[in-house]
C-alpha cells in the first residue's frame, strides 16, 4: 500500500531513512545492518562499506511475519559487546 507522503510506503520511506543513515556516516564510522521480524538476520558484518550497507538496504523486502524487536535487540547487544565505543542504535520499521 502507498500509505506514506509521496506515494511510498512505510517500508519505503523507513529504508530511505536507513540510506540516510549510512550516507552520513563519518570517516572510521562503521554500521552493521540487522534484518528482523519473526527472527534476527544479520544481513552485513560491522563495516565501514556504504557500499555494503547500501546493498544489504537494498535487498530489504517487507514481510507479513509477526515483529520480535526484543530478540533482535539481544541479537546487536551480542555483536556489539566490545566495541571500543557505545554505538548509536537506529531501529527503523514500517509498523
Amino acid at each position: 500500500a502507498t500509505d506514506g507522503p509521496g506515494g511510498k510506503t512505510r517500508f519505503e520511506h523507513a529504508r530511505d531513512e536507513a540510506r540516510r543513515i549510512v550516507e552520513d556516516l563519518s570517516r572510521g564510522d562503521r554500521a552493521i545492518v540487522i534484518a528482523f521480524a519473526d527472527e534476527a538476520r544479520v544481513l552485513t558484518p560491522m563495516t565501514n562499506s556504504r557500499a555494503a550497507l547500501r546493498a544489504a538496504l537494498d535487498g530489504l523486502a517487507p514481510t507479513d511475519r509477526p515483529t520480535r524487536l526484543a530478540d533482535a535487540l539481544h541479537r546487536v547487544n551480542a555483536l556489539v559487546a566490545g566495541e571500543e565505543r557505545a554505538p548509536a542504535l537506529y531501529v527503523f520499521t514500517d509498523g
